[in-house]
């Protein structure tokens, strides 16, 4: 897992909006890291059944013929901020929370 993305110097800083979500209950939860760890531990845990399911889908593909006329496009806008930015959920426009993976 990566570290969070987040200085010091961002809390100090920070605008009086961002503030107010750093110091949130949730603000306050993500930058600990054992809750940060159980966190994204349970969130990588979902990926797995998706995984299965998306193998699946792909041997079907092959074995039906189908997998060079097909395109699959997978992306997420349930993204958290995990302690990224001392916040937890997503609520603002921010690299952390948009810039979901677009995989196809």
């Amino acid at each position: 897992m990566l570290p969070p993305v987040r200085s010091q110097d961002e809390f100090v800083n920070a605008h009086p909006v961002m503030k107010a979500r750093m110091t949130s209950q949730v603000g306050r939860a993500f930058p600990d890291d054992a809750t940060r760890e159980t966190m994204l531990r349970a969130c990588m845990g979902l990926i797995k059944p998706c995984d299965d399911r998306m193998g699946g889908l792909f041997e079907h593909l092959e074995r039906s013929g189908r997998n060079d006329v097909t395109l699959i496009v997978g992306t997420s806008d349930h993204r958290h901020f995990m302690g990224d930015h001392w916040t937890g959920e997503k609520t603002l426009f921010q690299n952390a929370a948009s810039r979901g993976p677009l995989i196809s």
